[in-house]
This record gives structure tokens, C-alpha cells and sequence, in this order.
């Protein structure tokens, strides 16, 4: 007699983990996240961050809403949004975070404000291990965080 497939499915799931822990499907979102700290004055007026791995490149700036005065300060407008291009693969921009997908060496990430070099640096990560579906369970995947520290 057969089993019905997610019957089957269910105790493959259960045997790959080795334990009484329920395994998830879940996929691995492997990371960067590039956080901008410090000096903020920058955040409201226009700005470009570029991030370089290898030979790849991404090119990111806010879309600030239309109207109101850039500079901060009362009335200066809201990011409404965000645009990158480029070919280095990334998950989010969502100022003042950078998100990379996969798992770069290092980055060099650049912050251009008013075409003005404000900060530019070589970034090196380091992974942790992120188990995604539990310890006990497979995969493992690898995540990191960084900081770009403006002055």
C-alpha cells in the first residue's frame, strides 16, 4: 500500500533532523547588512551610497517626498522610498540600511552626499551561523552585520 506523499514528506523531515524538533523548509537568506551610524545631518538632503565587492557595484539614494526644503530642519521633506542599480545582488535599501544578499569577503562602501565624499571604506564582515528551520536542522547559513561609521 501507498503512503500519501506529505505523509512521507513528514517523516523524512523529522528523521534529517536527528531529534524530536520539527524541521522547517525554510531557505537560507544568506547576508550583509551594512548599517550608516554617527553623524546623521546627511540622511536629508541628497546622498548616493555605493557598495563594491569584487567586481560588482550597487548604487543606491533615497526618494525624498516632493515639495519642502532639503537640509533638515523643519519642513524638510520624508524618504518616501529608495532606487538602486547595479549588478551586486542585494536584499533592501531602506536608509539608513543596506541589506547584501550571499555572503561577500568585503565591501567597499562609499557615501556621497551632494557629490561630496563623506565616508569611504573597505568593510570586512564576519559570518555567523543562522540556522533558519532550528539548530537541529538543516540548512546552515551564514549572516553578518557591519558598521559604517560617519563623522
Amino acid at each position: 500500500m501507498d503512503r500519501p506523499p506529505l505523509l512521507l514528506s513528514a517523516a523524512l523531515l523529522l528523521a534529517a533532523c536527528g531529534s524530536d524538533e520539527v524541521c522547517h523548509l525554510r531557505d537560507c537568506d544568506e547576508e550583509l547588512r551594512v548599517n550608516f551610524r554617527g553623524d546623521e545631518s546627511w540622511s536629508s538632503v541628497p546622498y548616493e551610497i555605493t557598495a563594491v565587492s569584487g567586481e560588482q557595484t550597487l548604487r543606491c539614494f533615497p526618494l525624498f517626498e516632493e515639495g519642502g526644503a532639503l537640509g533638515g530642519g523643519a519642513g524638510a521633506p520624508s524618504i518616501v522610498g529608495s532606487d538602486c542599480e547595479g549588478d551586486l545582488p542585494f536584499t533592501k535599501f531602506d536608509p539608513p540600511v543596506l541589506i547584501l544578499s550571499g555572503t561577500p569577503k568585503s565591501v567597499e562602501v562609499t557615501l556621497e552626499v551632494e557629490g561630496e565624499t563623506w565616508f569611504s571604506k573597505e568593510l570586512t564582515p564576519v559570518y555567523a551561523p543562522f540556522y533558519p528551520n532550528g539548530e537541529a536542522c538543516e540548512p546552515v547559513c551564514q549572516q553578518a552585520a557591519v558598521t559604517a561609521l560617519i563623522n
